[in-house]
């Protein structure tokens, strides 16, 4: 942590370190089978008062973009995303698929992401023209020994699909949504 507001002190003091936070979120999320950079170590400060002494170190995860990323594109009215390096565009519609699917093996396997933001899922165009996702800044997630509730998967979508133009969060959500036998409803 760089910053650690007064009231986050307060409530941070009773926790783990952000540091094995981090460490315990990835190896659960690994164990699961949920993409995320592998946790090389963690380092604390003993009787560390500002909370701020403690360290993460994983493998760097190589990556073309975020999700976020494309999904700014989306919301620009554009139908489909071109990954430079590789000279290979694809499809909203098989972008918003193949996350969803992710997504919800994920919450499947009962993982509460917790910090599901465009930015902590990192994309990777693979060989065969399927999207790879990772995970990063783990150290908020919960885990349960159960399939997530559909409040908790709600919760969750909400800050990815904040990037999204109105037309794709509903394609998106349909996607997500039908692969847990749900249907969308806006009205």
């Amino acid at each position: 942590p760089v910053k650690m507001y007064p009231h986050k002190a307060l409530l941070d003091r009773f926790k783990p370190s952000k540091a094995k936070r981090s460490w315990n979120g990835a190896v659960e999320l690994l164990r699961r089978g949920v993409n995320t950079a592998h946790p090389v170590a963690f380092f604390e400060k003993e009787n560390d008062t500002t909370l701020k002494q403690n360290f993460y170190i994983c493998d760097y995860v190589k990556a073309d973009c975020s999700v976020g990323e494309m999904f700014i594109h989306f919301a620009k009215g554009n139908q489909t995303f071109h990954f430079v390096n590789q000279n290979y565009s694809i499809s909203a519609e098989d972008t918003y698929t193949q996350l969803a699917q992710y997504l919800q093996r994920m919450h499947g396997s009962g993982t509460f992401f917790r910090d599901l933001s465009g930015g902590n899922v990192l994309v990777q165009l693979q060989e065969n023209q399927t999207l790879h996702f990772s995970l990063i800044d783990t150290a908020r997630a919960h885990f349960y020994t159960y399939p997530l509730a559909l409040e908790l998967r709600y919760t969750d979508l909400a800050r990815i699909c904040n990037k999204l133009h109105w037309e794709g969060r509903e394609r998106f959500m349909h996607l997500y949504l039908a692969l847990i036998g749900r249907k969308v409803n806006f009205d």
